[in-house]
């Protein structure tokens, strides 16, 4: 809820943020258009899928890059349900 917007502007968007590693590119991408497969089950939404790019890199890239791939954020399409008009409580859900 933003207490500080008028009753007559718009909302702001909220994303829930996803990244997942990109494993030839050495780089994590900020996006829901991860392949399909990282989310086929919970295994591997754990292992794939991260609320942070930090902790993708840490995962994917400390062995060898992970300042490669700290300094450089990759920005993928995000597919994102709008919310209603007026509705603080919705969290803009990716799809």
């Amino acid at each position: 809820y933003e207490d500080n917007i008028d009753n007559l502007e718009d909302m702001p968007i909220r994303y829930n943020h996803t990244f997942y590693p990109d494993l030839n590119a050495h780089n994590c991408i900020n996006g829901t258009d991860n392949p399909k497969w990282m989310e086929q089950n919970d295994e591997f939404k754990r292992l794939y899928l991260f609320k942070n790019h930090a902790g993708c890199c840490r995962k994917w890239f400390s062995d060898f890059d992970i300042d490669g791939c700290m300094n450089n954020v990759v920005q993928g399409i995000y597919n994102v349900e709008p919310c209603p008009l007026n509705r603080p409580d919705c969290n803009n859900v990716a799809t």
